[in-house]
């Protein structure tokens, strides 16, 4: 039931290797087309998720509620499609939505510019001078939508429980490393692993249910037990909510408890009753 997520680097080899490790351990090998399916169930525009997730700046129209909304679907597809296990997945944050969850494998390919600089120069067919200000653009981008929706620097050795550099390995030896470090015992599934996996695949259906509705909604789970936080304009939308969530979320599969915590955003409220002078 262990995991391998992949990280690289735009036009790098790592969606090569990522295939070669899930043949080699006969995992089911899992990519894009969990964006797909998010998109289908949760019946949303695949190209407006999409560049939600890649954090486009040329996406008109799309608020940042809008973003964080997609966002939140998202990750619940893709905690709802790790539950299975025996998967390898290829993709650049997917290893930030399973922090302390030790049966994931979590690794970090580091690919040589030079040699993906090439590599765009093939696929797109552009100059060298064209293909370099493409790759250094596209990276700048990437980082900066990482590190303004994550708070965190995707370069950070911690993230990930190994790094290789493509450029000192060739992709055998880097499939063989991953292939025999997921068989390593720690990164086996073990009871404290395995309920944090399902406190966060909790945390991210219930959070993907209500964010429509209560944008600003806050979702923690632990061992089934779950706690809610949300805010109201007013007194009485307080009294319902709370209801409302307590009953909804105590009726999903996997909650122990719920606790619910309403508050009266005062801010929100002074220019509801503004509205009406």
């Amino acid at each position: 039931m262990s995991i391998i997520i992949l990280s690289g680097d735009t036009y790098s080899h790592y969606q090569e290797i990522a295939a070669a490790v899930a043949q080699n351990l006969n995992y089911t090998l899992i990519g894009p087309e969990v964006l797909a399916n998010a998109a289908q169930q949760y019946k949303v525009p695949e190209k407006k998720l999409l560049k939600a997730l890649e954090g486009s700046s040329s996406i008109l129209g799309l608020s940042p509620v809008i973003k964080e909304r997609y966002l939140a679907y998202f990750t619940a597809s893709f905690m709802e499609r790790l539950q299975k296990g025996k998967m390898v997945y290829h993709g650049r944050v997917g290893h930030l939505f399973v922090k302390g969850v030790t049966h994931v494998l979590k690794a970090r390919l580091v690919d040589d510019f030079e040699t993906r600089v090439r590599k765009v120069i093939t696929q797109e067919g552009l100059t060298e001078k064209k293909a370099r200000k493409l790759l250094l653009a596209e990276e700048k981008r990437i980082k900066r939508w990482i590190s303004a929706t994550f708070n965190v620097d995707e370069a950070d050795s911690d993230l990930f429980d190994v790094t290789i550099t493509l450029s000192d390995t060739t992709v055998d030896q880097s499939v063989a490393l991953l292939v025999k470090t997921v068989q390593d015992v720690k990164f086996q599934p073990m009871t404290y692993s395995l309920k944090c996996m399902q406190d966060r695949y909790l945390a991210s259906q219930i959070r993907a249910l209500f964010i429509e509705s209560q944008p600003s909604i806050n979702v923690g789970a632990r061992d089934g037990n779950v706690s809610l936080r949300a805010t109201v304009p007013n007194k009485s939308e307080k009294e319902k909510l709370e209801s409302a969530l307590y009953e909804k979320v105590r009726a999903m599969q996997g909650v122990n408890s719920v606790e619910v915590n309403v508050l009266i955003d005062t801010i929100q409220s002074g220019k509801v009753l503004g509205s009406h002078r």
